[in-house]
């Protein structure tokens, strides 16, 4: 034990002393934070300018707009217009309208929390007729669902209408502001966007995979190597430390050196994610948010034990990057994987950095029932963790292999 706490003071402090080491460490905890605040505004344009494609938009709206309802109201009638012209409509989408009375609201917008119906619109009584005699139109209230792709969209594009076509903006209500009185209400109490949730479950895991995997590349090449290169290994192992101490040392000081960039990687994540979701909330519990804090400490165990491994394997620290390297393609595919798959089964929680995506993804889209996929992915990760480990000690009882001849 005495020899096992050495070899982890000598590590440790080559870390913490070396301002390389440190901003190796801590880099993509502040590079996932910096990044995912920059990328939310372009997820949100990139999310809202996503049409569905072949859609049938179903739309309740009141009849309480004006004396003579035979004619809809003019946003949803230029709607419709432009759904019948090829040149406005080219995802070949369709509407289907329903009017209602205003006391159905309410019962309209919990079909609207079923997906039975895609957009509610609410008028205050005769706004088109007021709007037509040159009168203010009070206002409209629009109620969508941002778990819905296709309620969302619509929402998206009815609103784009009435601006372009300048319509009821000089008859409008106004705000203090001086901006058209038109209420949005997400029905989503979360204030959810589909279309941004399905960006981010393809671009995170991906994104951050590669922040993760960039710390294993930056320290782990020379954790054993750079000691065989240097000639300190053979004067290591001509002492009385034996082999098994010296991994577990060295191991247990990476693996710490992990958990504290993990730590930080998860703070960036957590305060990223607001301003990447558009001000949405990640709804998680507490068991859920300790699980994802688990999820990227032992994935970066898991790379620390493979960087290890190819260290112990390499004769130079050149050698093991140049092993190292190219398997960030290979894990930046599995991070798409769940995607390709459309799929966050359980099962997926047992292979390596497929199984990081799919609880990313599956924490970003608000799936349901995925507390045995997190667990899976935890427990599968610190046993193929465990498993590099014992080839690395089997790796330290060949000499030649270790002393690189």
């Amino acid at each position: 034990m005495k020899n096992i706490l050495i070899i982890l003071k000598k590590e440790l402090k080559r870390f913490f002393t070396d301002r390389r080491m440190l901003l190796a460490m801590f880099l993509p905890g502040i590079l996932i934070f910096i990044i995912y605040r920059a990328m939310g505004g372009l997820m949100s344009n990139v999310a809202s300018s996503t049409e569905p494609t072949e859609a049938t938009f179903n739309i309740a709206y009141t009849d309480n707009y004006a004396d003579d309802t035979s004619i809809k109201p003019a946003m949803l009638l230029t709607f419709e217009q432009s759904l019948s012209n090829e040149a406005t409509n080219p995802n070949k989408n369709k509407a289907e309208f329903k009017k209602i009375a205003k006391s159905e609201v309410n019962d309209y917008v919990a079909k609207l929390k079923n997906n039975e119906v895609d957009l509610v619109v609410e008028f205050s009584d005769n706004f088109e007729t007021q709007i037509s005699a040159g009168q203010r139109g009070n206002n409209i209230n629009f109620y969508y669902n941002g778990k819905n792709g296709d309620s969302e969209s619509l929402y998206s594009m009815i609103r784009g209408y009435i601006s372009v076509y300048d319509l009821y903006t000089e008859n409008m209500g106004v705000d203090n502001s001086g901006n058209p009185v038109m209420i949005k209400a997400n029905v989503d109490e979360e204030g959810s966007s589909a279309m941004l949730q399905s960006i981010l479950a393809f671009v995170l895991p991906m994104v951050t995979v590669s922040l993760l995997y960039s710390t294993v590349i930056s320290f782990c090449p020379e954790s054993i190597s750079g000691e065989k290169e240097r000639g300190t290994l053979a004067s290591v192992l001509m002492t009385p430390i034996k082999k098994s101490e010296f991994v577990i040392g060295k191991i247990i000081a990476l693996s710490l050196v992990a958990i504290a960039s993990g730590l930080v990687s998860f703070l960036g994540l957590i305060f990223s994610l607001p301003s990447m979701m558009g001000g949405a909330t990640l709804a998680l519990g507490f068991g859920q948010t300790i699980l994802l804090m688990l999820i990227m400490i032992t994935m970066l165990l898991f790379f620390v034990g493979l960087g290890v491994l190819v260290s112990a394997v390499a004769n130079t620290v050149k050698e093991a990057g140049s092993y190292l390297g190219p398997l960030s393609l290979v894990f930046m595919i599995g991070a798409i994987v769940p995607i390709i798959l459309g799929s966050n089964e359980a099962w997926l929680g047992f292979i390596p950095v497929v199984n990081f995506a799919a609880s990313i993804s599956a924490l970003t889209t608000g799936a349901e029932g995925i507390t045995l996929l997190l667990t899976f992915t935890v427990i599968s990760n610190l046993v193929y963790t465990g498993l590099l480990v014992f080839a690395v000690t089997r790796v330290f009882n060949q000499e030649k292999m270790l002393l690189g001849h």
